[in-house]
C-alpha cells in the first residue's frame, strides 16, 4: 500500500511540474470596465438651443463648453450627446462642441438635425425627405475631420417630430417615417464608404410608442440593430416593463436616448432627494437589464427640469452622485481553485447586495462590473464546502479575489496531490 502511495506521489509531481495546475488552452476573463457601452450626457439645451448665439463669438463660448466638457468626464461619462444643428451655418458650432468633447476623450453622440426638417431657427421646412438625404451626404462628405470610428451619426432624432407629419394618422404615414429612417442609413453609410469613414449609422431615437409600434423588428435590423427610446416614465417598473417587452418583441438591443427626471407633467415636482431616488431606481433597471441595453444618455446636464446642476450656483446636484456612482463602477474579477490550486468550473458566485448569480468558467474565473460598496460574495459547488467573503469596493476599482474551495470528501489521490501541492509551496 505504501509503495503505491509512493509511485501515485511521484506521478502526481510529475504531473504538477508539466501542468502547473493550469487549464490547457484557458483564454483570459475580459470584464468590462462599465455597465454600458455608451454612457453618456445630452447637452441639447445649450449645443442646440443657444447655437446661433454662440455663433456670434466662438472664443468666447469656448470656455462654457470647455466647462460642460470637463464636467461630464469628471461624473464618469465616456460619450456626450450634441443637438448642434448640421446646417452649414452652424458648423463652427458644431467643430467647437466636437473639439471640446475629443480633449476629454468622449465620444460624440451627434443628435442634431437639419434645422428644416422641423422649422429649428425659422428655417422652412425641407422640400423633401429626399432632400434630407441629400443634406446628409454632402454634411459628412465635407466635414469628414468631424467623426471618430467610436461615435454616434443619428440623421434625425425624433424624426417623427418633422417633415413627415404624425405617424399615427394612417398605416401609409407610418410606412412613410419606417422608409426614411431605413434610407437615411443607408444614405450615411453610402456617404462613410464613400469619404473613408468608420462610424456608427442610424440609431434614431424615437418616442417610447413610435420606437415600439412604428420601428418594428425588420425596421430595426435595417437600420443597425438597435431601438433608441427617447423614454420619460412616472415609475422605474413602468420602464423595465418597457424594456423588457420591446428587446423581446424586438430582437434588438436597446439605446435609452433620453431619460431623467423629473418631467413635471409626468412626474410633478421633485426635491433634490426625490430626484435622486427616482433616478436611482431607474439605473438600477438599467444595471439589471445590461444585457439587453448597449448605451444610455441622461437628459440633461443642464437647463431643464431634469437638469443635474443647480442654476442659482453652479453646483452639482444630488443626484449627480448617483449618476456617477452608475457611469463609474468597481470591477470585480476573481479566480476559483480547490485545494489543491486547479481551477473549479461550474462554482455559483452569488454577490449580493447586487443579485448577481454567475458561473465560472472552465478556468475558475469570473467577472462583472459592480457598484462601489460592500459585496459579499459566496461560492457554491455541489462538490464542495462553500465559502463566503466580503469586500469593500471603490469607484473604477479593479479588485481581484482568489478563492479556495474545499472537497466534501477527498479521495485518496485528492488528497495525494493536496500533500504536493503543500510540499512545492
Amino acid at each position: 500500500m505504501m509503495l503505491l502511495l509512493v509511485l501515485a506521489v511521484a506521478g502526481a509531481v510529475w504531473a504538477a511540474r508539466v501542468h502547473d495546475g493550469r487549464v490547457a488552452g484557458a483564454s483570459e476573463l475580459f470584464v468590462p470596465t462599465t455597465f454600458w457601452q455608451y454612457q453618456c450626457l445630452d447637452t441639447m439645451k445649450f449645443s442646440r438651443d443657444t447655437a446661433g448665439q454662440e455663433l456670434d463669438d466662438i472664443e468666447k463660448a469656448r470656455p462654457f463648453v470647455a466647462q460642460e466638457m470637463s464636467i461630464i468626464k469628471s461624473l464618469g461619462a465616456n460619450c456626450v450627446a450634441l443637438g448642434t444643428p448640421y446646417d452649414e451655418r452652424f458648423i463652427p458650432v458644431l467643430k467647437l462642441w466636437v473639439d471640446e468633447a475629443r480633449k476629454q476623450n468622449l465620444a460624440v453622440w451627434f443628435r442634431g438635425n437639419f434645422s428644416g426638417w422641423e422649422g429649428w431657427f425659422s428655417y422652412p421646412k425641407l422640400a423633401s425627405a429626399e432632400k434630407h438625404h441629400e443634406l446628409l451626404y454632402s454634411f459628412i462628405i465635407n466635414h469628414t475631420n468631424l467623426f471618430k470610428p467610436w461615435d454616434i451619426l443619428t440623421p434625425a432624432p425624433e424624426a417623427e417630430n418633422g417633415l413627415l407629419g404624425n405617424p399615427w394618422r394612417s398605416p401609409a404615414a407610418a410606412d412613410q417615417l419606417k422608409a426614411f429612417v431605413v434610407e437615411s442609413a443607408e444614405t450615411c453609410a453610402r456617404a462613410q464608404k464613400d469619404a473613408g469613414l468608420n462610424f456608427r449609422c442610424g440609431y434614431f431615437s424615437a418616442n417610447g410608442d413610435v420606437a415600439e409600434r412604428i420601428y418594428d423588428a425588420q425596421t430595426a435590423q435595417a437600420t443597425g440593430g438597435v431601438i433608441v427610446m427617447d423614454h420619460y416614465v412616472s415609475s422605474a417598473e413602468r420602464m423595465e416593463n418597457d424594456i423588457t417587452r420591446v428587446a423581446r418583441s424586438h430582437n434588438a438591443a436597446i439605446m435609452l436616448g433620453e431619460f431623467g427626471a423629473p418631467i413635471p407633467d409626468i412626474n410633478g415636482l421633485m426635491t433634490e432627494e426625490q430626484q435622486t431616488d427616482f433616478i436611482s431606481s431607474l439605473l438600477e433597471v438599467f444595471r439589471r437589464h445590461r444585457a439587453d441595453i448597449q448605451g444610455i444618455n441622461y437628459w440633461v446636464l443642464r437647463g431643464g427640469s431634469t437638469s443635474l446642476i443647480n442654476e442659482s450656483d453652479g453646483s452639482l446636484r444630488e443626484a449627480s452622485t448617483m449618476l456617477s456612482d452608475y457611469y463609474q463602477p468597481a470591477r470585480l474579477i476573481g479566480q476559483v481553485r480547490d485545494s489543491r490550486g486547479k481551477p473549479v468550473s461550474g462554482a455559483t458566485v452569488t454577490i449580493e447586495p447586487a443579485g448577481e448569480h454567475l458561473v465560472t468558467n472552465e478556468a475558475g474565473q469570473f467577472g462583472l462590473p459592480i457598484l462601489a460598496g460592500p459585496a459579499t460574495i459566496t461560492i457554491t459547488h455541489p462538490d464542495y464546502q462553500s465559502v463566503t467573503t466580503t469586500v469593500l469596493l471603490e469607484r473604477s476599482q479593479t479588485q481581484n479575489l482568489e478563492l479556495a474551495l474545499t472537497p466534501i470528501q477527498k479521495s485518496l489521490g485528492y488528497r495525494v496531490e493536496e500533500i504536493i501541492q503543500n510540499i512545492r509551496h
